[in-house]
This record gives structure tokens, C-alpha cells and sequence, in this order.
């Protein structure tokens, strides 16, 4: 073998190794979707954070197209996160802070996680969504209702708020779909 070909198969496996390392963490990434269970606590913990940009971003794309924009009730996401979140979360902290004093923390705990695994309900919140919401045909393939506790404790006595979240799985990610849906009522 000369030293040329000798290079030239070398620098061919250090191009291709790594990328079929990055194609394979890529493949695994893609495939590790979160589950309702993660994105109804990542949404809690956003509420006790008072986080209502990172609560937005955990909002299903259908029911924000359907809430901000062109035809929607709100002109920004600013304006959505502002008028709506950021009251929900200051209801939410006025709440603590009644139960467990100003001086509070919240721990989150998934008490309840429903799949609607019956076709026929199914169907129907896809409908539902599609027609109240403007969700797409299709986008929607499974939805998952999620009770969480909120334990506070603090200086006062402290107390559980629980709250149940509708997550939806659009598009191949779930997300939560804001109001109730009331085909799972």
C-alpha cells in the first residue's frame, strides 16, 4: 500500500465515524420525545417560577395560532404572555402566599397521568380541536389529561392545589393545550 491511498482512507474514517456518531445522537434525540407527564410539570414549575415565557413555549402551536395573530385574540405572544399568563401565575402566587405565608416554596407531584386511549373519544377532541380551536386535521394523534399537586409550605400552614392539565401530542411533541376540552368532561 502507498503512504497516499494510506491517507486518504484515514482521513475518510475520521470524516465518517463522527458522522455517523452525530447521525445516531441525532436519530436518538429525535426519538426522545418528552412525555405529557414532563410537559404538564415543566408547565407547574413555569407557573411557581413565574416564568410565562417559558409556560408559553410549552403551549400546543395549534392553540397559539388559534390565540395570537392574524384572526387571533391577542396581536403577540408579548401581549398573550402579559394579558392571560402572567395573571394566571399571579393568581397562583396570591394563593401561596394566602396558605403558606409570603416566605413560601412549591414542590411538584404528578398525581394522575389519563391517556385517552378510546378511539371513539379520541376523535371527538380532535374534532373539538379542529373546530373551537383551529387546529390542523391530523396534527393531533393522542392527548393525555395530567393532575398535578402543588404542595406549599412556608411560615403559615400550607395546603395542595391541584390542577389538571390537557397535553396533546401535535405534530410528534406533546405540548399543553390551554383550556379544557370538553370532550374528556
Amino acid at each position: 500500500m502507498n503512504k497516499a491511498w494510506k491517507k486518504t482512507k484515514i482521513k475518510k474514517h475520521l470524516i465518517v465515524i463522527p458522522l455517523a456518531v452525530l447521525s445516531v445522537t441525532s436519530l436518538l434525540n429525535g426519538c426522545a420525545a418528552s412525555s405529557a407527564e414532563d410537559v404538564a410539570k415543566d408547565a407547574a414549575q413555569a407557573y411557581i417560577d413565574g416564568n410565562a415565557s417559558a409556560y408559553s413555549d410549552l403551549l400546543a402551536p395549534g392553540y397559539v395560532d388559534y390565540m395570537i395573530g392574524s384572526g387571533g385574540w391577542y396581536d403577540t405572544v408579548e401581549e398573550f404572555q402579559e394579558d392571560v399568563i402572567q395573571d394566571d401565575i399571579d393568581e397562583l402566587k396570591d394563593k401561596f402566599i394566602d396558605r403558606c405565608g409570603e416566605n413560601y416554596s412549591v414542590a411538584v407531584t404528578v398525581t394522575s397521568v389519563e391517556p385517552c386511549e378510546d378511539e371513539e373519544t379520541l376523535t371527538k377532541v380532535q374534532k373539538e380541536l379542529i373546530k373551537d380551536y383551529n387546529y390542523k386535521e391530523g396534527d393531533v394523534t393522542s392527548v393525555t389529561q395530567v393532575e398535578v399537586k402543588l404542595r406549599c409550605t412556608g411560615n403559615d400552614t400550607g395546603g395542595d392545589i391541584y390542577h389538571t392539565y390537557y397535553c396533546v401530542k401535535e405534530n410528534g411533541n406533546w405540548y399543553i393545550h390551554r383550556p379544557d376540552i370538553d370532550a374528556l368532561s
